[in-house]
């Protein structure tokens, strides 16, 4: 059994949406690795630390299994073999579409954390500094005015980061429901309408 899940398969296991998972990733619920391709894997027991009963690791081996058996069948008409293939690469290229722009909303998320913490960082040094220097009012002018710089570029990189994560929520909800809607129409497209268009 896949002892490692991304986002979207931790999200088939225990039942919660992307969006929580990645909620419970920012605020430290649940934690995670990065793997060698620079994605965010979960393991198995720490879904199972923080979701209990709600895992079904069964769901996300079903559809491995699904994924890797084929079915038994009469041969076909190379045609109608290459409208399958067509629809079935169609529908891979829409599943990797959708894997990139969550993993763009989860490198502007981790970017936005990391210039949170950074600016955390620097204020306490400063504020530290300062202690140290109480008797000095030219130290105090000088971290005074670096106190503003500080939060002046704080919060030019969480508008910059919040635009830049609004632009790609929005972006990956039009392309989703794009993909969705054509999705839908192939499937309800009789046989012979798959064939001849």
């Amino acid at each position: 059994m896949n002892t490692k899940f991304s986002i979207s398969a931790a999200s088939r296991v225990t039942g919660k949406g992307r969006a929580t998972i990645r909620r419970h990733l920012k605020d430290g619920t649940l934690s995670c690795e990065t793997d060698k391709d620079g994605n965010r894997v979960i393991d198995a027991s720490e879904l199972m630390r923080v979701y209990k009963d709600d895992c079904d690791f069964d769901r996300e081996e079903g559809v491995g299994q699904r994924n890797r058996t084929k079915r038994i069948e009469k041969p076909e008409p190379t045609d109608i073999k290459d409208l399958k293939t067509q629809y079935e690469a169609r529908i891979e290229q829409f599943v990797a579409t959708i894997e990139r722009l969550e993993k763009e909303l989860d490198q502007a998320h981790e970017r936005d954390r990391e210039s949170q913490e950074s600016y955390k960082q620097s204020l306490r040094l400063l504020e530290d500094h300062s202690a140290k220097t109480a008797s000095s009012e030219d130290w105090k002018a000088a971290i005074a005015v670096m106190e503003t710089k500080l939060a002046n570029h704080q919060e030019e990189t969480k508008r910059h980061s919040e635009q830049r994560i609004a632009e790609l929520e929005e972006t990956h909800k039009r392309r989703l429901a794009r993909m969705r809607q054509e999705l839908d129409s192939e499937r309800n497209k009789s046989f012979w309408q798959k064939i001849f268009g």
